[in-house]
């Protein structure tokens, strides 16, 4: 597979054909969303626009630069179409709202606010229509990659046998033993040399048995990412190591992440996402509360003790879906088909009604938008035992959704509570604003297709 490196960054050929497509088919928008509304101006618009080409280079510059950041056409995208919607929506949203921000503050901006609606919607139009080709080239680009392992037993096993590796990545992946290396190093080197493998996984016990790190430079040039296991799992996968000796990288990663800056940044969007939702949903939110009234005259809320950030024990605030005196019966809260369930609770649980009161924990500070999901104490106790790196989830706020929620189905088993806290280790580790923002996009997705709600 052939790459480029732009700015110091590796990128595949055929993703930046994609984007030079992709720029192309953004300028035929602005040209479209012009046509369109001179064509409604005499009906809906007091005056008409002329645009020029300045305009055409900003609004071409300020939608591709989210999709170039966010890499919509990365090859693991391919993966999911809804993803690949999912990420063009999200470069949208980051576009119009870096419009408003220039609107704010250049008054004088020539290009009106309508265009950029206009603009968007047919932006959008166009990747949905071209979604086939991305995938169709991505996925072709994507099949017979070779990833080279060096590394322990358990460790190759567990990438080349990963629940993913074949069903969304079709890769095919070769162990290297410390006496084969070298040699395939050494084809990576000199003028235009060919790698034999696209990536190379290398854990810090074997690359102290390179001979000789060019080697390595060797291969980077030659277009070989180079990864340890721990990167690796989580640009490919999105998911961060659960064992004891990825602890350390999880610590200091989220150091540096959750700085002063970046946690007031993150408490301002929680504020401003949690009013908006709070005001949208207020119609539902009555509705709700009065079936659930209605079905047995009981108490519309329900507060239960969760773990919050740091260990701090807080009272979530959910729709009550459960038959009065609930736990008092005993059976196990998280039991598909649980008989303690209203045939109200049933109904909102599925679709996630009974979490809109979590914004007020949102709005109180105790929750985050976006986070891993907060567990009652009994069950952060239990699955502790079992994974030591489970206290790691506290080291941020809980969320209403979270990046484990978007990308894992509800938990039943052990190894289910393990995936979901690889996820959740990994935002932890990973906090942006976009992914937060990509989170939040995502989970409609999940609501609509009943996942992960009982």
């Amino acid at each position: 597979m052939k790459h480029l490196r732009i700015a110091g960054k590796r990128v595949q050929t055929m993703e930046l054909y994609l984007y030079l497509l992709s720029a192309v088919v953004t300028g035929m928008a602005f040209v479209v969303a012009v046509y369109v509304r001179q064509a409604l101006t005499p009906f809906l618009f007091s005056a008409g626009y002329a645009p020029t080409i300045a305009d055409g280079v900003l609004m071409i510059a300020g939608a591709m630069t989210p999709k170039m950041l966010m890499r919509v056409y990365d090859q693991k995208t391919a993966a999911s179409r809804a993803m690949h919607l999912q990420l063009h929506v999200t470069a949208a949203t980051l576009f119009f709202f870096g419009m408003i921000f220039l609107f704010y503050f250049q008054p004088g901006t020539r290009i009106p606010i309508s265009i950029v609606l206009i603009f968007i919607a047919i932006d959008l139009i166009a990747a949905v229509i071209l979604m086939p080709a991305h995938y169709f080239l991505s996925r072709a680009a994507a099949h017979g990659r070779t990833i080279a392992v060096m590394a322990d037993d358990a460790t190759f096993e567990s990438l080349a046998h990963h629940r993913l590796a074949q069903t969304t990545h079709q890769a095919t992946f070769t162990r290297l033993t410390r006496e084969e290396l070298p040699a395939r190093l050494t084809d990576a080197e000199g003028e235009g040399a060919k790698a034999p493998f696209e990536q190379l996984v290398l854990d810090r016990a074997s690359s102290a048995h390179v001979p000789d790190w060019t080697l390595l430079l060797a291969a980077r040039d030659a277009g070989v990412v180079i990864q340890t296991p721990e990167a690796f799992l989580e640009s490919e996968f999105g998911e961060a190591l659960t064992d004891e000796s990825a602890a350390y990288g999880i610590i200091m990663a989220s150091s540096s992440n959750w700085n002063q800056l970046r946690i007031a940044v993150k408490r301002l969007f929680d504020w401003f996402v949690a009013s908006a939702l709070l005001l949208a949903t207020l119609p539902l939110a009555l509705l709700t509360g009065l079936a659930i009234w209605l079905e047995d005259r009981g108490p519309v809320f329900f507060e239960q003790l969760r773990v919050g950030m740091n260990g701090r024990a807080f009272r979530i605030l959910k729709f009550r879906s459960m038959v009065i005196d609930a736990e008092k019966l005993g059976a196990s809260s998280t039991e598909i088909g649980d008989p303690r369930v209203t045939v109200v609770g049933r109904f909102i649980r599925r679709t996630r009604l009974d979490e809109i009161p979590q914004l007020i924990n949102v709005l109180k500070g105790e929750m985050s938008m976006v986070g891993p999901r907060p567990q009652t104490p009994q069950n952060v106790i239990a699955w502790s035992q079992g994974t030591p790196l489970y206290q790691l989830r506290h080291l941020v706020k809980p969320g209403v959704t979270g990046w484990a929620q978007v990308r894992f189905a509800y938990v039943a088993t052990p190894e289910d509570a393990r995936i979901k806290l690889a996820y959740d280790l990994y935002y932890v580790k990973n906090y942006s604003l976009i992914l937060d923002m990509l989170v939040l996009l995502m989970t409609p997705r999940i609501i609509l297709a009943g996942l992960g709600g009982r």
